[in-house]
This record gives structure tokens, sequence and C-alpha cells, in this order.
């Protein structure tokens, strides 16, 4: 066993252990002897090959956490960390208790400590209310207990912050099972109305012509609903499956009520000093052919719309970062990203940060982007509260996980809120001047589309 202590926290590593029933008892076994009731400690043991997602959703409902980062649409080895329960919480990262367990992890370039699962609302400036007044505006949780996987390499970790009985009680109560149950088959609830739309789009196209505004991102949602109550776990993995190499994530601050999405867009991923953030901006669909792909790729490539759509993402990043970082590079000129029901442009920005440089930093820096929000932010915000009728919440909010050594945080969207019975996905498009309505309402249908596997028997029912 090896022991690291820091500030007020203390690490151990436990030597590696068959499976996940092997780990949990070794943990135990060491909390056990530890009777200082105020203590701030992380236990973390190496196991055998598991499926986190699985494992997560074999818990029981409520506060289940769940990440996977695998590049988004760029490339990048794939990291996952599922936990559930709450062992500390925080509105920031920079919270004190939250920051002393996270700061575990500096000493390599992965976490090898505690994880902190983080979200923030799209717009800020306006509180958590509703549907979505569960999640809190922003929220860091660290886990009671974890599992993460990194390449082929797992461990299962219990994090203690001042209740040695009470994480005793957890590791007593937890499952060893991994697995997760089959979604039925959803119907179609509920869709937004395309003259709202074209009314929306009339309103936002005279700021953008007056000067307001270059670019405004206008949003619509689309509910599924089944008979009973939603596993968020089940919907994740028809999105796993439309969506194989996007950001996955689960956010289920209670039963009955998640965030779940499966995001192309990274905004910042972290290690050590060294970030990168993806400019993601500018679509087109898919063809049914190879070359029907290509045909409409060199198309999204050649147009002045999208282009212009995406040169304002890029020049945001640049802008965001550049107080922050030196060595800030990107392409010179744009990629097109397959996924599977669009294309995307793609600009990959890089650099490395200044010492005292955070991710809260980072975060308030970039974040909303114009992808999502537009420019300038503060016109587009006001527009979106005047049009949107149905709040945001997370969508195109951030969400991701963070340590003191890396952090990879998502831009919310190709998500949904689900409650109880019901889901409710969200999609957006990207105006600006040139835009169409009809265009744009069939670029949002083609982003739902990746929600509407949910109408189709799942895989192990046909």
């Amino acid at each position: 066993m090896s022991v690291i202590h820091h500030q007020k926290a203390v690490l151990e590593w436990i030597s590696e252990c068959a499976d996940l029933a092997e780990g949990f008892d070794a943990i135990a076994d060491r909390l056990e002897h530890v009777t200082d009731e105020c203590a701030h400690l992380h236990i973390r043991a190496s196991v055998g090959l598991t499926d986190p997602l699985s494992w997560c959703a074999s818990q029981v409902a409520g506060r289940r956490w769940y990440f996977r980062s695998c590049g988004g649409v760029g490339a990048g080895s794939e990291y996952e960390v599922a936990g559930i329960g709450i062992a500390c919480f925080g509105d920031s990262l920079r919270d004190e208790a939250v920051a002393d367990l996270l700061s575990l992890s500096t000493r390599s370039a992965t976490c090898t400590g505690p994880v902190g699962f983080a979200w923030s609302m799209f717009d800020l400036g306006t509180t958590a209310v509703g549907e979505w007044s569960d999640f809190g505006a922003r929220r860091v949780v660290i886990p009671r207990i974890d599992i993460r996987r990194e390449g082929g390499r797992c461990s299962v970790g219990l994090t203690v912050c001042g209740d040695v009985k009470g994480a005793l009680r957890a590791l007593a109560a937890v499952r060893a099972t991994t697995t997760i149950a089959t979604a039925e088959r959803f119907a179609l609830a509920g869709d937004d109305n395309p003259a709202v739309w074209a009314d929306s789009m009339e309103r936002v196209l005279g700021l953008i012509e007056t000067g307001v505004a270059q670019k405004i991102v206008l949003a619509r949602t689309r509910c599924y609903e089944q008979p009973t109550p939603v596993d968020p776990f089940s919907v994740l993995v028809r999105l796993r499956t439309e969506e194989p190499t996007a950001y996955l994530s689960v956010v289920e601050p209670r039963a009955g009520t998640a965030f779940v999405m499966a995001t192309p867009e990274r905004l910042v991923r972290r290690r050590g000093r060294i970030i990168e953030s993806h400019a993601v901006a500018g679509t087109c669909g898919r063809g049914p052919t190879p070359e029907a792909d290509e045909q409409l790729a060199a198309r999204l490539l050649r147009s002045e719309k999208n282009r212009r759509e995406h040169e304002i993402t890029v020049r945001h990043i640049d802008d965001a970062l550049r107080p922050l970082s030196t060595e800030l590079s990107w392409q010179s000129q744009p990629r097109v990203v397959r996924l599977t029901h669009v294309q995307h442009l793609v600009t990959e920005v890089r650099g490395a940060l200044f010492e005292g440089v955070d991710d809260e930093a980072i975060i308030e820096a970039l974040h909303p982007t114009p992808a999502v929000c537009g420019v300038p932010a503060s016109k587009a915000m006001e527009a979106i509260r005047l049009c949107e009728s149905t709040p945001r919440g997370l969508y195109a909010g951030v969400v991701g996980v963070a340590c003191g050594a890396a952090s990879d945080f998502a831009v919310g969207i190709r998500s949904a809120l689900i409650r109880d019975s019901r889901v409710m996905a969200f999609a957006g498009a990207g105006i600006v001047e040139g835009s169409d309505a009809d265009a744009e309402w069939l670029e949002t249908a083609r982003k739902l589309e990746t929600f509407d596997a949910l109408l189709r028997p799942s895989s192990s029912a046909q």
C-alpha cells in the first residue's frame, strides 16, 4: 500500500485486486482501521477490467454520476468514470473542501485521487428553477464511491469526508453487479411548432440585420415518453450506440430526474498545463452513400454561411484563451467530422496555461461559446431569453470531470432532461445573416435524430 499526505487530505493506494468485489472488500478492511471521524481520505484499489457504465446503472437510482471522454470529435484516449453518492460538494472547483480533495491528484497527468463531477447551466444569469431546480445553477460533486477506466486499466475508490461510519455503510450497500435495464420503446410526446420557430427566426434576423448581434443560436425541444419511469442509463446506452465517438454523461441528482448527453463538442481538456479546445460550428447532413457524404462535406467547406459561423467560434476561443495561455495554435483550415446523423466543421485549438490559471478561469472565459449562444454573448443571451419559452438548463451548459492533475469539460448539446417517464431533448441552430428558417429547422431535426433512436425497439428486443 502506498500513502500520500497532501495538506488536510490523505490518499492511499491498495495493491491490485482481482475484481470489484475484492476491491470493495480491501477498501472496507482498510477503512475499519480509520478512527478519525474528521478524516479527509481517499482509498483507491486497482481492479480487473470492468465496465463503469454498467456498474453505475446497477446501483440504486439517485445520486449517480457518469462521464466518458473518448476524444470528442478529435483524437484522444478514452477516459471513463462513474460515481455514486456524495462525499463532498460545492458550487465551485475553488471551494476549499472540494479543492483540498482534488489536489491529491496533482502528482501525475491523470486523476489518481478523488475526481469531481462538475456542471453549470447555460444561462448563469437566471436561477435553476422548475424542472431544473434539483441540479443547481453550478455544482461540483465528489462521489463517495467511484469506478474509473483509462485504456485497459480500472480502479475503484472511496472518498471519506468526515464520516467514516457512513462510508462503511455505503460500501456495505454497494452492488458489485454490472447490468443495465433494457429501455422500453418510447412514443413521441411532443414537438415544437415550426411556425413559432419561423417567427423567432424573423425576430432574430431582425436583430442581426440592425447590428445588435452577429450570431444568435436558437434551440427547440422534442419530447418522448414511455409508460414507466425512465432509467437514464438505458437512454445513455441508446445514445452510445447512435453516437459511439461522443462524450457521454449522466447527472442524476435524485431518482426520477437526470440530465443525459452524447455531445461531440469538447469545451476544454487539460492535462497538467496543456489544454485543448474544439471549435464546432457549421453543420450539414449525412448522405446515403460515402460518395454523397463527400459531396455534402465539400459543400459544407465551401459554404460562406457555415464558414462565417465557424470563424466566429474560432475567434472567440482565440480571444478567450490568449490571455490565459501561451503557445496557442490551431489549424489553418477546419476539417469535417462525420457523426451518425450530421457532419460538422471542426478546428482544434491547443496551448499551454500560464501558472495560476485554474479550470474555473478557463470555463468562465470560454463559456458560453458562439456555437451555443452567439456574438456578442450578452445580446445573444437576451434574445434567447426573449424567444425561447423552455429554459435550457444544462442544455448547452458545461458538464465534465476535474482533479488537480487533469480535467475534461464538454458542451452539453445532443442532450436531454429526464423527468420520471418523459425525455425532453434539445437541439439548436446558429442564426447568422443569410440563414433560412426552413433550413435551420431541418438542421435541428437532423440533430434530434440521435434521440429518435428511442422510438425504435432496442437491439436486445429485436
